[in-house]
């Protein structure tokens, strides 16, 4: 096997590993602190009457985030892990700049601002995650390869920890006041996001701008990733739309029919393709395939949480936000927890574990 890790000083190795950590945490941070802010966000945008729109706020960003991860893991191998990060952190600095000002346009317009907002902020923050585990490959070997992942790993579980709590203190204490303009305390939790993103940017254009991580020649299953993202996009739509409408309705009916199609096409489309975005064939494997079972019920789970946890505490509890922040760090500290002991196990007794 060809070595193709980087040679550079390991100091500056793990100083770009540690700033490019910095705009995954960001991503799984923003995955929870929405939650939070949710009920706040709703009251500015008219209130829970269309909650299948609503959701939408969540829904976006979480539908981007998977989407632009296989992508983004074959983006690397053709133009280089670094160069797309940078691309990847602008893209999400761009969606939380846009989502920050999305209330001064409007109840109406300004609710379709924010979810096309979360789209790009959350394919940004998806495709950090492939990216910043590629660098990480790349910047070491060895055994320090193996903590060099961890910690990329770790940081979307630690983003995810901090994000209610931090949530909270922004929507209990941070408005600092602009003249001329009316801020809700809500839109801090984007606009903060966009200084944050620009040193980050900066912190790794000093460590690592002259570093970029080999490339390889071959094709980018552009209809591939198509297909995968009708599939999921009319999919999950028509079952966030049967909430209000039921599961009869055409535009219901139309969205289901539509992602099966599009999914079939795309399983017909990447066992045929000689640089599939998915490897199908991996599915083989009895064990991969339960694993990716488990992961998909877990992520159902964790969605639902994340999405109908805050709103629970908040209109059935009555409950604070607060309140509704130690709630969601709870559930996401325990995750942090489990996959930290899970891996250590699982390295002592195996991955039966």
């Amino acid at each position: 096997m060809i070595d193709q890790t980087l040679r550079i000083h390991p100091l500056a190795a793990w100083a770009a590993l540690v700033f490019a950590s910095l705009g995954v945490l960001l991503g799984g941070a923003e995955l929870m602190v929405v939650a939070i802010a949710l009920p706040s966000i709703v009251a500015d945008f008219g209130g829970w009457a269309d909650l299948a729109r609503v959701s939408w706020i969540v829904n976006a960003y979480l539908l981007a985030y998977v989407v632009a991860m296989p992508l983004a893991g074959r983006g690397a191998d053709l133009w280089g892990a670094r160069r797309l990060y940078v691309v990847a952190l602008l893209l999400f600095v761009i969606g939380s700049a846009g989502a920050g000002i999305s209330r001064f346009a409007g109840s109406e317009d300004g609710l379709t601002w924010l979810i096309v907002s979360r789209v790009i902020q959350g394919f940004g923050g998806g495709a950090l995650v492939p990216l910043s585990m590629a660098l990480a490959s790349h910047l070491f070997g060895g055994r320090a390869r193996g903590a060099a992942l961890g910690l990329e790993g770790a940081a979307t579980y630690i983003g995810m920890a901090i994000g209610p709590a931090y949530g909270a203190w922004v929507l209990l204490n941070f408005n600092l006041p602009i003249p001329g303009l009316d801020i809700a305390s809500w839109q801090w939790i984007f606009l903060l996001n966009v200084p944050i993103g620009i040193v980050t940017l900066l912190l790794i254009y000093v460590v690592a701008g002259g570093i970029e991580t080999p490339r390889v020649r071959a094709g980018l299953d552009l209809g591939g990733a198509g297909l995968l993202s009708i599939a999921l996009v009319a999919g999950i739509g028509a079952v966030t739309i049967s909430g209000a409408n039921g599961w009869t309705d055409p535009l219901v009916l139309g969205g289901l029919l539509l992602g099966a199609a599009a999914f079939a096409a795309f399983v017909w489309l990447e066992l045929r393709s000689r640089s599939p975005i998915v490897d199908l064939r991996l599915f083989a494997n009895t064990a991969f395939s339960a694993a990716n079972a488990v992961s998909l019920l877990t992520g159902y789970a964790l969605a639902t949480a994340i999405i109908g946890g805050p709103v629970f505490v908040n209109r059935v509890l009555f409950g604070s936000d607060v309140e509704a922040s130690l709630i969601l760090t709870a559930l996401t500290l325990a995750i942090a927890v489990g996959a930290l002991i899970g891996g250590l196990l699982a390295g002592f007794i195996g991955e039966r574990i």
